[in-house]
């Protein structure tokens, strides 16, 4: 698509320069028929341009659109790429959580066929109870695809050894988004705050804060962590497509995706990045039934 792209370019690049040819051609022409210098009447040099000439507006007009419609596809296809590439990240941690899973049950079976039923449940209780742990959270989420995103987030943190906490003033339930879409959103998010916690030297202070919330037409969903900021010369690009503050291992489509899903579905997004609030990203997101007609 790209070479085809580019091929387009050139021929627009061609059809302008023979538009300004033929106006060089025509003043010239002008200018010799006015000074009697050849015969040709200037009706018919006038006519033969103005036919060539609108030829190559149609021409020109027919490669902008096709230029614009290739560019449009290639962010769409860049895109894609960067949301499949988040789909593998989340598979690969749900088959690293399916792996500890086969581990424990093969620990309890060791157990069992050791005689020792006390300590095979013991070791149920105690996985049970981490289990507890980490789905009591998520079960509070009444939103599943939220919840679902949620869970392997809370694994990967700790993974990472990042504190990710939970501040629930709603349940999103009345959240009408394709899951596809808020796990994306959500998952961009996140993954741009474990970024940047990660490069924070003191564990205790590598922390992520989400919050659900809701007023009387939106759900609110924020994503905050305190450190680090970001420069404000550079907030005004931080949702630009190719922009990156990670240098040449980021990619710089996350918070761009991030943006153009949620205005996709009516939401805004702010970024309010400073001493005293920490890195902000405040995502709104309009009701259902706000959007019904009278």
């Amino acid at each position: 698509m790209q070479t085809t792209k580019n091929k387009k370019i050139v021929w627009l690049i061609n059809v302008v320069s023979l538009q300004a040819m033929l106006a060089l051609f025509n003043a010239l022409w002008n200018y010799l028929a006015v000074r009697e210098m050849i015969q040709v009447p200037l009706n018919i040099i006038t006519v033969f341009s103005l036919v060539v000439g609108i030829l190559l507006t149609i021409t020109a007009l027919g490669l902008i659109n096709e230029i614009v419609r290739l560019s449009r596809k290639e962010q769409e296809l860049e895109i894609n790429r960067a949301v499949m590439a988040k789909d593998k990240e989340l598979i690969q941690v749900l088959s690293t959580h399916r792996h500890d899973f086969q581990n424990h049950l093969q620990v309890i079976m060791g157990l069992v066929q050791l005689g020792r039923n006390d300590g095979a449940v013991n070791y149920i209780k105690e996985v049970t109870k981490i289990l507890r742990q980490e789905a009591s959270t998520a079960l509070r989420i009444k939103n599943l695809e939220v919840a679902a995103l949620f869970s392997i987030k809370k694994i990967e943190a700790e993974e990472k050894q990042i504190q990710l906490q939970l501040e629930m003033h709603s349940d999103l339930v009345g959240l009408v988004i394709p899951a596809t879409d808020i796990s994306s959103i959500l998952g961009n998010l996140l993954e741009n705050a474990f970024d940047a916690v990660g490069t924070v030297a003191e564990t205790e202070h590598r922390v992520v804060s989400v919050s659900f919330a809701e007023d009387q037409h939106h759900f609110i969903i924020s994503v905050l962590n305190k450190r680090p900021l970001i420069p404000k010369e550079i907030q005004s690009k931080i949702f630009q497509k190719g922009f990156s503050t990670k240098g040449m291992s980021g990619s710089g489509l996350g918070l761009a995706i991030v943006k153009e899903l949620t205005e996709k579905h009516g939401g805004s997004v702010q970024l309010v990045s400073d001493a005293e609030t920490g890195t902000l990203f405040t995502l709104r997101f309009p009701k259902a039934y706000d959007n019904l007609p009278a």
